[in-house]
């Protein structure tokens, strides 16, 4: 079986709208979006990140940096081609819950 995009934030809005109360609000939205495309930007990025040498940072700590400099300068900028990749899948999401929000208005608003 495949589980798409849709079957999923059908499963989650089931489970979110049952007694949280989140059904047609923004939170409740952003709570669907955010499980749905979390999952894939951290394999994503996961995968990336360990397959960068561990030598890299200690060289760069060993130079005089903290582990939070090493990030920054070494490490951070090593990430540019995955954020390509994972950019334009959250750009996506707000694409999509922009679109949502006004093709689908709230029951009680006004027009």
């Amino acid at each position: 079986m495949v589980v798409s995009i849709e079957n999923a934030e059908h499963y989650i809005w089931g489970e979110i709208s049952d007694g949280w109360h989140l059904l047609n609000t923004i939170i409740g939205l952003s709570v669907v979006y955010i499980a749905t495309v979390l999952p894939f930007t951290i394999w994503t990025l996961r995968g990336f990140v360990n397959g960068i040498p561990v030598e890299l940072e200690e060289a760069a700590m060993i130079d005089g940096l903290s582990r939070a400099q090493a990030f920054w300068r070494i490490t951070f900028p090593l990430l540019a081609p995955v954020m390509t990749t994972t950019f334009p899948s959250m750009l996506l999401l707000i694409v999509i819950f922009l679109l949502r929000q006004m093709l689908f208005p709230k029951p009680n608003s006004v027009a």
